[in-house]
């Protein structure tokens, strides 16, 4: 009997939330879009604006982070996480009038999230760059109250709060997690190239940007000192960017596993700097800008963090087959169109943007499919040797 098996724990956690997630967003952008648009009626109670978001946040982004983090949960607990998402994402499709009840589903997932990842980080932490997760991972809690205060009426401008504190807490979550899992996988694929990575661990580049990330953040919570914030923002997106050229990504070009990460990481560094300036009235509207790091990092890092957790959970080499590499490629190309929707004909390029995502997840789920089989086969052979 296996490890995992003694110990109650279910290791395929990731297929139902990473298939969910990928479902799900490849269906809810379109219709946002056809809402945007004027074809469809937006939600009847809500800041559509404020909606859009929140879904692709807590619906999309959180449903990779618990399929990613779900480590050492047995399968009744992800039983009631999963149930407890798909719950919260079915009230929004049925456009619920907003009543304590939605509020209290809406939370359901959020506190699995810190339940089933969040204490397990705390409790395991050894360094302060670990223990960092666990109150970043109860802060969607957070987040996601202040968005159901709002959305019942009950705090002013409450909606917009919460999304904009979830966006800020996704951030931080790439620039830390990249930070672990960008430069260890370099090393490694460097040496295999025969070749040596001389900088990993960048302890003030790392504690600048989650420091300058950390009062950003403190700026959106409490409405301050907006000039501030995009300084710091910029601030941050330097920091991950002076990282980046750290890890040497030129070394790894001929890896699509690889430069991947990389051209995720690229988007999260530039993403903050557009936000920053947006903020400043310097470049894009800020609904624009942001769109470099909800889909162009969050997109593109999520795909290439999920497609290596699929292979290396499954026990298959992380290289990735086309449809996996050509489905990164057009989520970056989806960000690009977005991000021009600020200069260009808007409706056509944000329709086209969208059109773009769903084909990226689209694809890379067909692409991803044949990692799911294989390790859900191996792990029924494992239980019934």
């Amino acid at each position: 009997m296996n490890r995992a098996r003694r110990s109650g724990r279910y290791p395929l956690a990731y297929i139902p939330f990473f298939a969910a997630a990928l479902i799900f967003g490849a269906v809810t952008i379109p219709l946002w879009v056809l809402a945007y648009g004027g074809i469809t009626a937006a939600c009847a109670d809500c800041d559509p604006f404020a909606r859009h978001a929140h879904e692709l946040l807590f619906g999309y982004a959180l449903a990779v982070v618990g399929g990613f983090l779900f480590t050492k949960v047995g399968k009744g607990a992800l039983a009631v996480a999963f149930i407890c998402w798909l719950a919260a994402r079915a009230a929004v499709f049925a456009d619920l009038e907003p009543t304590p009840m939605t509020a209290a589903l809406a939370l359901a997932f959020p506190v699995c999230v810190f339940l089933f990842a969040g204490l397990p980080f705390l409790k395991a932490a050894r360094t302060a760059h670990n223990a960092v997760f666990a109150p970043v991972l109860g802060a969607f809690m957070f987040a996601e109250l202040v968005f159901q205060l709002g959305s019942l009426g009950w705090l002013t401008e409450g909606e917009r709060r919460g999304v904009y504190l979830a966006l800020d807490l996704v951030t931080l979550l790439l620039f830390v997690m990249g930070g672990r899992v960008i430069p260890a996988a370099t090393a490694g694929a460097v040496r295999e190239l025969g070749g040596y990575l001389r900088i990993r661990v960048q302890p003030r580049v790392e504690w600048t940007g989650i420091g300058a990330l950390a009062a950003v953040l403190l700026c959106d919570l409490l409405s301050l000192a907006p000039d501030l914030a995009g300084l710091l923002s910029m601030l941050a997106g330097a920091a991950a960017l002076v990282r980046l050229s750290r890890w040497e990504p030129w070394r790894i070009v001929s890896r699509p596993d690889m430069w991947t990460l990389h051209l995720g990481y690229a988007w999260l560094g530039v993403g903050l700097i557009l936000t920053g300036l947006a903020r400043a009235d310097l470049a894009l509207p800020p609904g624009d800008a942001v769109h470099a790091i909800t889909v162009g990092a969050l997109g593109t890092l999520s795909l290439a963090m999920m497609a290596r957790t699929a292979m290396q959970r499954g026990g298959l080499p992380t290289r990735f087959p086309a449809a996996i590499t050509t489905a990164i490629a057009l989520m970056s190309l989806s960000s690009a169109l977005r991000l021009l929707a600020g200069y260009g004909d808007r409706p056509t390029l944000v329709g086209t943007a969208g059109i773009v995502w769903s084909a990226a997840l689209l694809l890379f789920l067909a692409g991803s499919a044949p990692a799911f089989r294989h390790a859900l086969r191996r792990h029924a052979a494992a239980a019934s040797a």
